[in-house]
């Protein structure tokens, strides 16, 4: 996080609960801000076209963010499952993704392969052919692994069925 920056409350305690406006907008600046922190410390791989539109699809939900965080402030009425529905679909459509552990999968992969290979010259095939499955296996997870979306309502653990979910005015 950054320096002086406060850490995120639990968010999983707003499922089944009321919520009210306020708390939607602390979520949204919550995304904002996960966004902007996001943006600073990913390490862009691919084209530059890419990099460029990845940029913007990021920035524009920044600004989304922000306007729906007014838009509660200056609104008392609130359509929930149409903003949940939005909210999703700006989150997915920004492609903001967890970071995924790939080291320790491709150290642990190369470990296991390694070792078998040292088996399989030792004469031991019974026991080569477990760590080189392993190594297979981890080699795949790095490969297909695609990482969760982190803002947006299902990280922000908020209810789903808007018959337990009831937006309540500030």
């Amino acid at each position: 996080m950054n320096v002086g920056a406060t850490p995120p409350t639990n968010r999983n305690q707003l499922r089944g609960t009321n919520i009210s406006c306020a708390e939607l907008q602390e979520l949204l600046r919550r995304d904002a801000a996960t966004a902007t922190e996001w943006l600073v410390r990913r390490r862009f791989r691919g084209s530059t076209d890419d990099q460029v539109a990845q940029r913007k699809r990021v920035l524009a939900y920044i600004e989304w963010c922000g306007a729906a965080a007014d838009a509660l402030q200056e609104s008392e009425l609130l359509d929930y499952p149409d903003f949940h529905r939005e909210w999703r679909m700006q989150a997915l459509r920004s492609d903001i993704r967890e970071m995924p552990h790939r080291f320790a999968w491709v150290f642990a992969s190369q470990v296991l392969f390694a070792i078998s290979i040292m088996l399989f010259v030792a004469g031991l095939p019974a026991m080569a052919i477990p760590l080189l499955a392993g190594a297979v296996f981890g080699g795949l997870h790095v490969y297909l692994a695609v990482p969760s979306v982190i803002v947006g309502p299902d990280s922000a653990r908020v209810c789903r069925a808007d018959s337990d979910f009831r937006v309540r005015g500030a």
